[in-house]
């Protein structure tokens, strides 16, 4: 059996309490004890709670942000992209998610070189040549 209950602690804060009773059995599979334990998850629960928050705003920012924001995955896998994606590339966020070769596909092919490169590094964490990014996105041609 388990739960989780607030209580006052001594110095009258507010404590998140995870519960619980754990049966001890004799040799026959009789409970002849129950063992209680309290464990503090104050601390873990504002974690949570900070997590959830913090993601909402990020969410929300991401959303709405003018600018087309997209992460991908070491693999290339879209883990997520902002619906400015319909607007820059006139593709919606259902075809990017379908289709992981439509990013690579909308770069011009002068500039597919600086794309490879570019992931190369990321998945490799290199520090990358900021002239030849800036030009890249200078030059971008969807």
């Amino acid at each position: 059996m388990n739960f989780e209950a607030t209580h006052v602690a001594a110095d009258g804060t507010l404590r998140d309490i995870e519960f619980s009773l754990k049966p001890v059995n004799d040799e026959t599979g009789k409970v002849v004890l129950l063992v209680p334990e309290g464990r503090d998850i104050t601390e873990q629960k504002r974690s949570e709670e900070a997590l959830r928050e913090a993601a909402v705003k990020y969410r929300i920012i991401a959303d709405n942000t003018y600018n087309w924001e997209f992460w991908l995955s070491p693999q290339n896998r879209l883990i997520y992209s902002s619906h400015s994606c319909r607007r820059i590339t006139g593709h919606g966020t259902e075809e990017f998610d379908a289709n992981p070769d439509l990013i690579p596909s909308l770069i011009h092919p002068e500039d597919r070189n600086l794309w490879i490169s570019h992931r190369h590094d990321v998945i490799n964490d290199v520090t990358p040549n900021i002239a030849l990014v800036n030009r890249a996105v200078r030059d971008m041609r969807l």
